[in-house]
Order: structure tokens, then sequence, then C-alpha cells
């Protein structure tokens, strides 16, 4: 995936690093960007997937591959291409702007290639305005299918999960997380003044074929539908009605083999995974005690 095999290494290992991204300019170029022609607010929480204007999406999307064009270029290797970007923005003093604790969609055959997200906050982001908090290493706990009104195995025990094993990577401006998309993270409400507003776009093999998965509410609870997919489908897409992908081939239903976790079953796997990261800790706490 990278140029630098220690970002890969870290990335496989915890499912996200953070680093150095955008430029002073750069940001600024957002801002403007942005600032010129703002989107009507839906909500405390709103996203450019969600946005009814078409031209406004694929105008956004091409800004954002046009201006992540120089970092992606020095930190991503050429197989590896930039798929779709967006805005996501939380409004100043909304209790009620969070994420939920999700993993995003499956957008390729993750059996054969790694798809991640690279988010960028345009303004420093920490608890109180909605940084990003992820499970570490949960891209490893399970292999499922993700998309439009699809089954999660964590939904049962979501609160569970955000009580005892999120941890919060706060962050500066032009800073990047790039991360799995099928780790687990949430984004906390912003309880400050001011606007927050990220930058993301999708990244993975120019030779994967993209997909969306889709679930209709009149089907079996763990019946899905593949389709084929691509960056204008992306671009067009009705987000909001969250139905099917229109003028797309589908590849057929399909059946998923998955259950629920139970919070035990997610303890073990979280401690599975994270033995090493645990005793560190532990040993950590010790020391600063003795």
């Amino acid at each position: 995936m990278f140029l630098d095999q220690r970002l890969e290494k870290t990335l496989l290992r915890d499912g996200y690093v953070k680093i150095p991204f955008l430029n002073i300019e750069e940001i600024q170029a957002f801002d403007v960007f942005y600032n010129q022609d703002p989107p009507k607010a839906q909500g405390t929480f709103h996203s450019t997937p969600l946005s009814t204007n078409i031209e406004y999406r694929r105008g956004v999307t091409n800004e954002i591959n046009k201006i992540f064009k120089r970092p992606i270029t020095s930190i991503f290797s050429d197989d590896y291409d930039y798929f779709f970007g967006s805005f996501t923005v939380k409004e100043p003093n909304a209790a009620d702007s969070e994420w939920n604790l999700h993993q995003d969609w499956t957008f390729i055959d993750e059996q054969k290639h790694h798809s991640l997200g690279v988010w960028v906050p345009l303004c420093d982001v920490n608890q109180k305005n909605g940084c990003l908090s992820v499970v570490k290493r949960s891209h490893r706990f399970l292999s499922n299918v993700r998309g439009t009104n699809t089954f999660s195995e964590y939904s049962n025990i979501s609160s569970f999960i955000k009580q005892d094993y999120l941890t919060p990577i706060p962050m500066k401006a032009g800073e990047a997380i790039l991360f799995l998309n099928s780790m687990l993270h949430y984004s906390g409400p912003n309880l400050t003044d001011e606007r927050r507003i990220s930058v993301n776009c999708l990244m993975f093999p120019k030779k994967a074929q993209p997909y969306h998965f889709y679930h209709d509410n009149d089907w079996e609870w763990n019946e899905v539908e593949k389709f084929e997919s691509s960056a204008e489908t992306m671009v067009t897409h009705n987000f909001l009605e969250g139905g099917k992908p229109r003028s797309v081939k589908s590849c057929g239903r399909m059946k998923l083999n998955t259950s629920a976790l139970t919070e035990k079953e997610f303890a073990e796997l979280y401690k599975k995974y994270n033995r090493g990261v645990i005793e560190r800790a532990i040993e950590t706490a010790r020391s600063v005690f003795r």
C-alpha cells in the first residue's frame, strides 16, 4: 500500500496509523473551497454523500482529489488510487452530533485486497469536538460484509464497546488517520463553539473491482444483494434514501453466515488480538505506582 513499509506494518497490525498529511496551504485551500459554497446543514451532523445536489457532490470529490494529490503520491504506492472524497461536518455546540460506533462499508473484495479511509480534520480535534476513536485491531476480529441496511454483528453491544474499548485519537489540523474500512470506529459530539470539518477519501488498489452491498427490509435478515459499483455511483446514488444503487450491474443475492456477538464474545476477541497491548498498559500502570 505505502512507499514506507513501516506504515504498512503498523496499519496491518493495529488497523490504523496517524501521520502528517496536509500542509498549511492545503488546509487553507480547503477552508476557502468549503466556505465559498457551504452546503445547507442537514442536522447537526452532515456529510457530502447525504447532499441531494449531485453537482455539489461531484465538485467536492474532484476538489479533494486535486488537493490530496501531493500527499497521496508521497505516501501511497502506484498500485493504490483515490476513489471518492467527501466532507463530514459537526455543527457547534451539538450534543446530538455523534456518529455512532460502526465499520465502513465493504467497498471491494476484502479477502483479496485492503481498502482504507483517509480522515483529515481541518482543525485540531479531541474528545470535546468529535475526534475519531477506534477499537484497536478490530479489523482482525471478523470477516464480514457491510453495506446499506446490512446486519451488524456489533449492533447489540455498541454501548458496551463504547464504554470500555475505545481509544480516542486527538489530532492536529492537517494530520491524517489512515485506517482499514473494516475497523470499528466512533466519533463523539462537537461540544465546542467552532464547527468541526473533516475531509475524507477512500483508497484501494487500481485493479480491485468496487462493490456495494444492499439489504432490503423485506428479505431475510442475513440476505444481501451485491452490485458492481464505481466512483460515479458514489457521486450519483441517493444515500439519504438508502435504496438500491441504480444503473449498475447486480451480481446476485447471497446469504451471510453470521450472527450477533455477545459482550463476552467481543471481550474475548479484543483480548485475543490486543493481548500484548493490554499487558504493556498494565506494566506501564504498575511502574507508575512502584
